[in-house]
């Protein structure tokens, strides 16, 4: 691919995806950046619909619904990202969800409560698919290991001292 037309695909993911466009008229090194790191995480990660995030919490004696879900996002249990590969609709990053158990990883909680007071959408995941040397790996890679998590609400915690 040309960088004309890896331009092309940042710019319409801004204006269109992300609805972006009234920040600047150009798009600048900062946006290409941000965009190559959503798709160097979708190289890596599933996005699920709303469908198939109801599908998987669902239970034969419990269905789930889209009230369910839209509950799970306002109490910081579940968080949505705006998905390039859904046409800017929700998508659900695979990683917040126990497909064994059926649920959101109940340490999410906490951490989503704290990041998103100062990340929104993109940032979240990136905020949580980034290196942390106290963790000596991503946030994500210790969602899944329990001796991790004080750790991991702490560095959550640390954003109120970082957004003074």
């Amino acid at each position: 691919m040309n960088d004309f037309s890896r331009t092309q695909q940042y710019i319409q993911f801004f204006t269109e995806v992300l609805k972006l466009n009234k920040l600047t008229n150009a798009p600048t090194e900062q946006h290409r950046i941000y965009y190559n790191q959503i798709n160097l995480f979708l190289s890596h990660h599933a996005l699920l619909s709303a469908a198939q995030v109801i599908d998987l919490l669902s239970t034969p004696s419990k269905p789930f619904t889209e009230q369910d879900l839209k509950k799970l996002v306002d109490t910081n249990k579940a968080f949505f990202v705006t998905a390039p590969n859904f046409a800017g609709y929700e998508g659900y990053p695979a990683f917040q969800f126990d497909i064994y158990k059926r649920r959101v990883k109940p340490i999410l909680e906490p951490i989503i409560g704290q990041v998103s007071k100062y990340y929104f959408d993109w940032d979240i995941v990136l905020w949580l698919g980034s290196y942390f040397g106290d963790l000596n790996g991503s946030a994500i890679e210790a969602i899944d290991d329990p001796k991790q998590h004080s750790l991991l609400i702490q560095l959550a915690k640390n954003l109120d001292n970082e957004y003074l």
